[in-house]
């Protein structure tokens, strides 16, 4: 599947519920192919621009993310992570995902019952009771690289197969290697090396951030409150929103504000002025305005508000961001 835009790619991923935003304008089309065999699901996704993303895992899955063939700076939960290293998320686990240079990336989906039968018998112990804190694979780059070449085979293998899909056996056979070739990531993998002195937890602090901003949708959040609301000097900020976004907050601020006012010009009912909507994110001066958004999307605000309407933002949902109803 091809996308024009990161929205309508956010639409499509299955499995967590995803909000992103992109930091520079998109220069290729989002692509994403993705398949399921019994339990377990595969997605294979090719970026369109750097951007920044953060969400809730399903309820009832695993997640396994690592990047694909091209090495691109991305950042789980505040760690930067290379072509050597995957990230798991348990059920329900919040993530964050912040990708500086586009590139292409995996993500796995495994049941947790199957991962345990797994890890049973892989140890040749009892069933274990399994707990999946966020954690970073530090198994040899060999074992990484490993997972990845299967990845891509099991791809070619569904693509070769067609609109029938696998057979049954194979298809089965193909999900149980998958699963434990991801187990071994982290059962075999020891814990990812902290060097220096301790540092403040970097995905508590994304998260604080994306609640604070959460809970000021129409207001320009600015560095001083940022500072303030997490306890941190403004040089401290500085440099954590150079490390995982390589952009000043300011810019990342008003990237993401921008990306707010897009989804709410594509769902605004017919009659809705642009300079409302602006206004209602926080912009007042029009003309700076205009020009950032046609500089992070290439239209002028006028063009996104004359386009059609996509599914993930509904009518009803547009109409209570702009009057500042619930939205829940």
């Amino acid at each position: 599947m091809r996308f024009s835009s990161y929205d309508q790619i956010v639409d499509a991923i299955r499995d967590v519920n995803l909000e992103a935003f992109i930091l520079r304008q998109e220069h290729r089309p989002w692509e994403l192919s993705q398949f399921s065999l019994g339990s377990s699901l595969v997605q294979y996704g090719l970026d369109g621009a750097p951007h920044g993303a953060v969400g809730r895992v399903d309820p009832h899955r695993v997640a396994y993310y690592l990047s694909g063939a091209s090495t691109s700076l991305r950042n789980c939960n505040g760690q930067e992570i290379d072509s050597g290293q995957a990230f798991r998320w348990g059920p329900n686990a919040e993530f964050g995902i912040n990708t500086r240079r586009a590139g292409d990336w995996f993500a796995v989906m495994l049941d947790p019952e199957a991962i345990i039968r797994a890890v049973a018998a892989m140890t040749g112990t009892e069933p274990p009771v399994l707990k999946f804190p966020p954690a970073a694979a530090t198994a040899s780059p060999v074992r990484v690289a490993r997972f990845r070449t299967l990845l891509f085979e099991s791809m070619n293998a569904v693509a070769e197969a067609g609109p029938s899909g696998l057979a049954p056996h194979a298809a089965r056979r193909l999900e149980e290697t998958l699963t434990w070739e991801a187990v071994r990531l982290f059962v075999e993998g020891r814990p990812a090396p902290r060097a220096g002195r301790p540092r403040r937890d970097r995905a508590r602090i994304l998260f604080e951030i994306e609640s604070l901003l959460e809970s000021r949708p129409s207001e320009p959040v600015y560095l001083s409150t940022l500072c303030e609301a997490l306890a941190m000097p403004e040089r401290t900020l500085r440099h954590f929103f150079d490390e995982q976004f390589g952009l000043s907050p300011v810019r990342v601020l008003r990237c993401r504000r921008l990306c707010q006012v897009r989804e709410a010009l594509l769902a605004a009912p017919f009659g809705a002025r642009v300079s409302d909507i602006a206004g209602h994110y926080g912009f007042w001066h029009m003309g700076q305005f205009a020009a950032d958004y046609r500089r992070l999307f290439g239209v002028r605000p006028s063009g996104t508000l004359r386009q059609k309407l996509p599914s993930r933002l509904s009518p009803d949902l547009a109409a209570r961001r702009l009057t500042g109803l619930p939205q829940n």
